[in-house]
């Protein structure tokens, strides 16, 4: 049930080993190892066995897509199992000096600092792309497809208000926030969350996109529980109506939860406020296609939105889960006539890669929803920020981070064969 994806174009014109979790503890955002040879060179869908479109969203005068997910009947339990604490100091890889956070520590306003990423240094989302990956045999195939898909969404702020969000609100909770009862509403087999108690801030909002879009972290046991089409919390405390979620580790892999079309949790791969301000992404980013081939590959464990369930060809459609780089060299990067803030998002894409997730708009990456501000009664930071940054416009109150231009796209990506993702190859 991740969401439906993504960023809309703008109109016409215009940790070390985890971070270890801890219960109540500390959590240490390491980096892998360092890089040392550059690489050579939302609709989503949630389905079940019985797939359900859910409602399809228009953006801009634009169908950003329906959603199907298929959903597993096998039931996965949410562990409430206390992580011990362990402080790792590890120099991160891309620049950003290496930090320990209590995981406690956050809530509110308290945000994670732009050198904490969530999930184990082993997550495939953490795990730098080696100089010279194996690809797949269609590579130059799957990148023509994903290209014809349309030009690359925009990244987007000031959306957090809007009915436009399809953004990652994600919130910190303590044990003193209100305790609330999880229903899943849909009847697609057994929902790993169902009847789960647990503490979720009384102001925390969802997403207010078709996907509504909600993750919550328990500050003290590590868990992330991720909502799609969440509803309103009631106060204090009662039941959380939600259509489908999931749950996994912090200190995990960061798969294995039920609220984006290849169960990826849904933390993973989002684009923060703070790691765009600090000039470094030290994770892969989640992306977002208009279709898959109706296959999946590591580290997804499940298809979306077919291209042939939409009439067009499976060929060359890239499986869920595929992983794409962007194969230029950081110096053919910093040469590139582009704002930092979007030198910033390539170099992510060569160093670590994009991983497909769900099916929606075109194709794009994921941010997170300026609710996790507008929430708590402040201002959306990610708002804020916009408006000072170069290579972004307005309308309608609306900023767009525009990525497509200044990269030959077609020419400069490649995927990686899932096996460099497993590290079996």
């Amino acid at each position: 049930m991740s969401s439906r994806t993504g960023a809309l174009r703008r109109p016409a014109m215009i940790a070390a080993s985890v971070l270890s979790l801890l219960a109540g503890t500390v959590i240490s955002a390491s980096a892998a190892p360092t890089r040392k040879t550059a690489a050579a060179g939302v609709s989503r869908t949630l389905g079940l066995a019985k797939a359900k479109s859910a409602p399809g969203a228009t953006r801009t005068g634009r169908r950003v897509g329906t959603v199907s997910h298929r959903r597993r009947a096998a039931s996965r339990r949410v562990s409430t199992t206390s992580l011990r604490a362990s402080v790792t100091k590890v120099t991160k890889a891309d620049g950003v000096a290496s930090c320990a956070v209590a995981l406690t520590s956050l809530g509110g306003l308290n945000r994670p600092p732009a050198c904490w990423r969530p999930y184990a240094d082993s997550s495939p989302f953490n795990t730098l792309l080696p100089a010279n990956p194996k690809l797949v045999g269609n590579s130059s195939g799957i990148v023509s497809r994903l290209v014809g898909f349309g030009t690359m969404d925009d990244l987007t702020a000031g959306k957090a208000e809007t009915a436009n969000d399809y953004g990652r609100p994600v919130y910190f909770a303590s044990s003193s926030d209100p305790l609330y009862t999880v229903h899943c509403t849909e009847p697609w087999g057994t929902c790993a969350i169902e009847g789960a108690t647990i503490n979720i801030p009384a102001t925390a909002t969802a997403a207010s996109g078709s996907d509504g879009h909600m993750s919550v972290i328990d500050t003290v046991t590590g868990t992330e529980y991720d909502f799609w089409q969440a509803g309103a919390l009631p106060a204090p405390g009662g039941t959380l109506d939600i259509a489908w979620g999931g749950s996994t580790q912090i200190g995990g892999n960061g798969l294995g939860s039920a609220a984006t079309a290849a169960d990826f949790g849904s933390y993973a791969g989002v684009v923060r406020l703070e790691e765009l301000q600090a000039g470094a992404i030290n994770h892969a980013l989640f992306m977002y296609a208009s279709c898959d081939s109706g296959t999946f590959v590591y580290p997804a464990s499940k298809s979306g939105a077919s291209c042939s369930s939409i009439g067009q060809s499976n060929t060359n459609a890239p499986p869920m889960g595929t992983r794409l780089q962007l194969n230029m060299t950081d110096a053919q990067i910093s040469a590139l006539a582009v704002p930092a803030w979007k030198k910033t998002i390539l170099t992510a894409m060569a160093h670590y890669g994009l991983i497909m997730g769900d099916t929606g708009s075109s194709w794009g990456i994921k941010e997170e929803s300026g609710r996790v501000y507008t929430a708590y009664g402040a201002p959306d930071q990610w708002a804020a920020w916009a408006q000072t940054q170069p290579g972004v416009t307005s309308w309608n109150g609306i900023s767009y981070f525009d990525l497509a231009g200044g990269v030959d796209w077609q020419s400069k990506l490649r995927v990686i064969a899932p096996c460099v993702s497993q590290a079996t190859c």
